[in-house]
């Protein structure tokens, strides 16, 4: 019994030592675009701020891509994102935005505006 209880008090020990931070997140997508294909990829609200790095890079072509805040069904989606959603947002071949997210906010990443057919690479961190 008292074993039992030492272990259980050391697993709680350990939680209020090294805390409950954000989700680790670390995504990597590879797909194909071409004109007026839309990628977005949704990530779930945690209870913590955070800061999120999203790096991309496409073969052929510049693409935009955004980085949105509270999105439901399909915003941004079907026309260009409202600008009271985009958090960040940049143009070209390659490059990296980084965002601090609220606790409880839910983000989209989502890329469009290709101009031919293009591989992108994204990958998301935190």
């Amino acid at each position: 019994m008292i074993v039992r209880c030492a272990g259980a008090l050391l697993a709680i020990l350990g939680l209020v030592v090294t805390g409950c931070g954000p989700a680790k997140l670390n995504e990597n997508h590879t797909f194909t675009m071409e004109p007026g294909d839309v990628k977005y990829f949704d990530l779930d609200p945690i209870s913590k701020p955070q800061t999120i790095t999203v790096d991309f890079s496409s073969s052929n072509s510049d693409a935009y891509v955004y980085v949105l805040k509270d999105c439901q069904g399909d915003d941004g989606v079907n026309e260009i994102p409202p600008k009271e959603k985009i958090v960040a947002s940049k143009n070209g071949k390659s490059g990296t935005l980084t965002v601090d997210v609220a606790a409880q906010t839910a983000t989209r990443v989502l890329v469009r505006g290709v101009s031919q057919k293009t591989e992108v690479k994204l990958t998301m961190t935190n």
